[in-house]
């Protein structure tokens, strides 16, 4: 049987999709078109190569705008049989594309998060006014999220709606450690953050929260921007004893870096780095994102979330934690739990192919 040829338009492609682009070019034969990040803060571009990767030039309009140079010729060439985009209007090649998609009648599909947070709000009304214009022209629309779900349905989308939940490669964290070590029984609250180091993850709340509270201590792993960086560290100098930077650290090292810890704290929005936690049996204590936490953390069975930028709520329930450690135990290992049945690979490229086989009907 011929295999359906699926192109993806994508702004940028981070490393941990291609997992999920692997598992889906099993059954499909597919091309996916991506640029370079828009500067150091951007997501982390992807280093392996893979037949199905077509970079191309990505123009960035400031930090609000970008557009595909050269995309629709590659469309014209390759007549695929369906196309996924990010269905935003900040993504000024949609347009083109969907109006040769509609002359040609190839069905175009979006692949999104939702309704970003922290927009504002009269940026997020005009946002939701632009974006109905966007989804109008998609036959299905796969969520990142039961809450995207919930917002494309909000603006009025009558196509099909897919919930992919984003997931990880679990292969590589088989070896994670859930069991507490014995070092760890003792009153110290072990924190553990694992992230990108950037002003958008607002690390310094959660240091000051840990320097003002005696047994707290702070790990964090994870490169990012490095004047941020230098600056972060500078800063804690005189505290090296309660707050450890590791920089970036491999995924095949991260189930041992996450048993010497109790707790994985996210200060603001992250995304997958509460699935590697979750998937290596750590709690999870986050803020609003965008819209995968709610999936992926229960309140009080899987972990804890906070409002965001209430710092004081974050203190308060690591404070109310720290009593029981035992009781931490049990949290992680039904995070890991729910990672494991809920959040893989497997399960999100079978959501990919059940909405073109959706289209097809």
């Amino acid at each position: 049987m011929t295999k359906k040829k699926i192109f993806f338009i994508q702004r940028v492609v981070a490393d941990y999709r291609l997992p999920l682009f692997d598992s889906i070019s099993e059954w499909a034969d597919i091309k996916v078109f991506y640029g370079d990040p828009r500067d150091s803060t951007d997501i982390r571009p992807i280093f392996e190569k893979r037949d199905y990767l077509c970079k191309c030039f990505v123009t960035y309009m400031g930090k609000l705008f970008w557009h595909h140079k050269g995309v629709l010729d590659d469309i014209k060439h390759n007549s695929p049989d369906f196309i996924i985009i990010s269905p935003t209007p900040r993504s000024l090649s949609y347009y083109h594309i969907y109006l040769y998609c509609k002359i040609k009648g190839i069905p175009l599909l979006g692949w999104g998060m939702g309704e970003m947070p922290g927009r504002g709000f009269f940026l997020s009304i005009f946002h939701r006014l632009v974006q109905k214009s966007v989804v109008f022209g998609l036959k299905a629309i796969i969520c990142y999220s039961s809450k995207s779900k919930d917002y494309y349905k909000s603006l009025g989308f009558k196509g099909n709606l897919h919930v992919a939940k984003n997931a990880i490669n679990l292969e590589i964290l088989k070896e994670s450690v859930v069991n507490f070590n014995q070092s760890k029984k003792d009153k110290i609250l072990r924190i553990l953050f694992i992230g990108r180091l950037i002003p958008d993850k607002k690390i310094e709340a959660l240091i000051k929260i840990v320097l003002e509270i005696d047994n707290f201590e702070l790990t964090i792993a994870g490169g990012g921007d490095f004047a941020y960086q230098s600056g972060i560290i500078d800063a804690c100098t005189n505290n090296l004893n309660k707050i450890k930077f590791l920089g970036h650290v491999e995924l095949s090292d991260l189930p041992r870096v996450c048993s010497q810890n109790d707790v994985f704290v996210l200060p603001a929005r992250g995304g997958l780095a509460i699935n590697h936690a979750m998937a290596c049996g750590l709690p999870v204590i986050c803020s609003e994102g965008d819209g995968t936490e709610e999936d992926l953390v229960i309140e009080g069975v899987t972990g804890y979330r906070f409002s965001n930028d209430n710092w004081q709520q974050l203190k308060d329930i690591l404070i109310n934690i720290s009593v029981s450690k035992d009781n931490l135990k049990v949290i992680g290992n039904n995070a890991k739990k729910h990672v494991e049945n809920n959040f893989t690979i497997e399960a999100m490229s079978s959501v990919f192919k059940c909405a073109i086989e959706d289209c097809n009907k």
